[in-house]
Formats: structure tokens, sequence, C-alpha cells
């Protein structure tokens, strides 16, 4: 079954964190190609120059971490979806109908309305709002 995986999960596989062990083993067994949207892409790429920021990595590892995903890209690791726009409508419907009662972020929220219009229905994610906003609307997660 294709899985939606959201940058939490994505960010463990290219950077050191105490989650990698564990996406690591269970990436090998996940369906491929992994579906991947810009919003991933954009949030991964962030995620690894808020690392450098932070001085957490240096920059050599920064560049070794964008390479590595790059190079998954070219080799097919990963599927590239590119929308038209309906996630968004998808992720105002989910943040009027659910933001008050779960808390969830508004690019949380737009990374399950992209699981929805590509319709995968398993999402993986280390952040528990999001995780209850995916399981309250029918996806299955992934539980680590």
């Amino acid at each position: 079954m294709k899985c939606y995986c959201d940058t939490s999960i994505l960010a463990s596989l290219y950077l050191c964190d105490e989650h990698s062990e564990q996406v690591a083993i269970w990436i090998q067994k996940t369906e491929r190609p992994i579906p991947l949207t810009p919003l991933t892409e954009l949030e991964l790429t962030g995620a690894i120059q808020q690392r450098l920021f932070r001085k957490e990595i240096s920059e050599a590892e920064a560049m070794e971490s964008q390479q590595y995903f790059q190079q998954d890209i070219l080799t097919g690791f990963y599927q590239r979806h590119f929308h038209q726009g309906e996630e968004y409508q998808k992720a105002l419907q989910l943040v009027l109908q659910h933001t008050s009662s779960i808390g969830c972020r508004t690019l949380d929220v737009l990374h399950i309305a992209s699981a929805l219009t590509l319709n995968i229905r398993l999402f993986a994610t280390y952040d528990l709002r999001q995780k209850m906003l995916a399981r309250k609307i029918g996806l299955n997660t992934i539980d680590f």
C-alpha cells in the first residue's frame, strides 16, 4: 500500500535523530516509489537548512543530506506529484472542520490534504496532532 510520508519521517531518513534507525528499517519495507509533493520537498530542504543554522550539522553534512535526497529523487525512490490546487481546498475544509478541536497546524493539514488528493490512505508522521487528524478522517496511520 502506498504511504504518504510527512516531513518528520523524511527528515529522520536524511538527518540523524532519535528516529533515524527506526525510519531506516521501516522505509525498506515501504512500497516504492514513495509519493513526494512540492510541500514535502520544500519542508525537508528547510529542515536541513534549519539544522545548519542551529549549528546541529556542518555545511558538509547539510550538503550531503541534500545530495542523498536529490539522488533518491533521480533514482526513482520517490515519485513527484504536482497538484493543481485541489489540496488547498481540501485543507481549507479540514481546517474549518477540525483545527479548533485538534489544533493541527496549517502545513500539517496540507500534508493530509495532499495524501487525500493523491488517494493515498496510509499516512506516516511523528506529529501526534497530525496523526489524530489523519485517523479522524479515516486514514490509516503508521505506529512507530
